[in-house]
């Protein structure tokens, strides 16, 4: 993603629209300060909550200009590449919202940490990975169970006593992450296993 600026507007998957108003810092401890439809202002890392850019401030530009036999005449501008890029940024968070995907936060303690892992043999090197990264792995398992979920739902083939049944795998899943709980943030953003 390009670097936000003051004036952006911007879509989470968890708070909606909104409009840059401050971005700090450089690089990894980059954030940004939104104002998000409602009233409510807060400050996020981009690269964690995974915001998107809508429309960025565009700065006047002099229209490109060709002479033609003494006559000047404006090239067209890419509005139909303009019209793609709203409908696919349109249909995209149409299906975030309907399949209930998007962003979880990571609980603010955990936020920057490493999980380590260590094995049980001495001459084993212990594996390092950021918790930002484990939490969007987990995030992705989530979000694709709830898809998943969906689709058995709505088949048409199924009969109501398979669905059932392919949904007691989901719930046991579901009950398995459970332990994954105290990464997040938010207690509606956590896994059930009911």
């Amino acid at each position: 993603m390009e670097r936000l600026k003051t004036g952006d507007k911007i879509y989470s998957s968890q708070f909606g629209r909104g409009e840059v108003l401050e971005v700090q810092g450089i690089g990894d401890g980059e954030t940004v300060r939104v104002l998000f439809e409602g009233g409510e202002v807060r400050t996020l890392r981009p690269e964690q909550h995974r915001l998107e850019l809508l429309e960025a401030e565009v700065p006047a530009r002099i229209p490109l200009q060709r002479e033609m036999g003494g006559l000047r005449r404006e090239e067209p501008e890419g509005e139909e590449e303009m019209i793609h890029e709203e409908i696919r940024a349109a249909v995209k968070e149409a299906l975030h919202d309907l399949l209930g995907l998007g962003d979880a936060e990571l609980e603010g303690r955990w936020s920057g940490g490493t999980l380590v892992l260590k094995p049980g043999k001495s001459e084993t090197q212990p594996k390092e990975i950021p918790l930002d990264t484990f939490f969007h792995k987990i995030v992705m398992v989530r979000d694709q169970l709830r898809v998943l979920e969906q689709k058995i739902n709505s088949h048409s083939t199924l009969s109501e006593v398979e669905k059932v049944e392919l949904q007691h795998y989901i719930t046991r899943c579901y009950g398995s992450l459970t332990t994954f709980n105290v990464l997040f943030r938010t207690p509606e953003e956590r896994f059930r296993s009911s």
